[in-house]
């Protein structure tokens, strides 16, 4: 996500959570995070909704729901992709990697490939990179 699309709002919940932060307080995201997904009309513009399905995403990761949290990351991948959307589905596919999924590797050499491909920042292409050599047996 660029830096003006993190800023918008203070509500924004797709933000690096800080570990010291509650899993109450990660709830109460969550809720808030939720409720605005809730609040989107039907017509709204579908790489909005996918941004606040990213937001729940990750929060749900935060607070150990991965499986749920893969389902709200994947379908917002796919939103990225359609309308190319390159650095917000690079940290899609971030948040695919980390849920733990039997396809989250996949998921990750995707976000790779997009990452090298498209035009996106810096950063966010060595945390996908830095997964790998995680991921690399010594």
């Amino acid at each position: 996500m660029s830096d003006n699309d993190s800023m918008k709002g203070e509500n924004s919940a797709i933000q690096a959570i800080d570990q010291s932060e509650s899993v109450e307080e990660i709830r109460k995201l969550l809720t808030e995070a939720r409720k605005r997904l809730k609040a989107m009309p039907d017509n709204s513009i579908p790489v909005d909704r996918a941004r606040v399905l990213l937001d729940v995403a990750e929060l749900q990761l935060g607070i150990g729901q991965g499986a749920e949290a893969w389902q709200h990351a994947r379908e917002s991948f796919s939103v990225f992709i359609d309308y190319e959307h390159w650095q917000d589905a690079v940290e899609a596919a971030d948040i695919l990697y980390q849920c733990g999924h039997k396809d989250s590797i996949r998921a990750l050499a995707q976000g790779i490939w997009l990452a090298v491909t498209y035009p996106v920042k810096a950063q966010t292409t060595v945390t996908l990179l830095d997964h790998i050599i995680d991921e690399t047996p010594d």
